[in-house]
């Protein structure tokens, strides 16, 4: 059994408050909310982005936490916060291009810019590494936001799930190909 947060408590020691080591845990997640509460205002192009910053930040937030309790390293973890503040940045860019999209979700939202093989082209890359980063970031969300729609088809009676909070219903599946721009 490994270090896992199960509320204030380690999975290693569930008597006891958290250890050492997953209070480490706790102080790291809290600093990444910290930081991710000010994305939307970085992300901002015009006043409407703000709420859809927001809503995009909730489910990196799920997603981060699932990393974190994942037992990833720091530096993983450091690594995919940057690149999911990448990948908002792209999605708020994409909304003002294309205002049709600012009416769907942040889980639609997301749905339509990760993938399976990655994430979309980003300006802001200068290196095919850094490329393949972001994607492994992408793929790794692209898994997360599959699991949460699996619990939704699982478990459609309770609104626990982040994609029946987010969105109320499950959309249709669109192909990865259709998904890209």
């Amino acid at each position: 059994m490994s270090h896992r947060l199960q509320g204030n408590r380690c999975a290693m020691h569930p008597a006891a408050d958290a250890c050492v080591k997953c209070h480490s845990m706790m102080e790291k997640t809290n600093s990444i909310a910290k930081l991710m509460s000010e994305w939307p205002e970085t992300w901002q192009g015009v006043e409407a982005d703000l709420a859809k910053g927001n809503e995009i930040v909730s489910v990196f937030s799920k997603f981060l936490d699932s990393l974190a309790k994942s037992g990833l390293a720091r530096r993983t973890i450091r690594r995919h916060v940057d690149n999911l503040w990448l990948l908002g940045g792209e999605i708020i860019y994409d909304i003002n291009i294309y205002p049709e999209h600012r009416s769907k979700t942040a889980f639609d939202l997301l749905d339509r810019a990760v993938d399976e093989e990655g994430g979309p082209l980003t300006r802001h890359v200068s290196s095919e590494s850094e490329q393949k980063s972001f994607d492994a970031t992408c793929k790794k969300l692209h898994a997360f936001l599959e699991s949460e729609r699996w619990h939704l088809t699982k478990r459609s009676s309770g609104p626990t799930c982040l994609s029946r909070c987010l969105r109320g219903k499950q959309p249709a599946r669109r192909p990865a190909a259709e998904r890209r721009r």
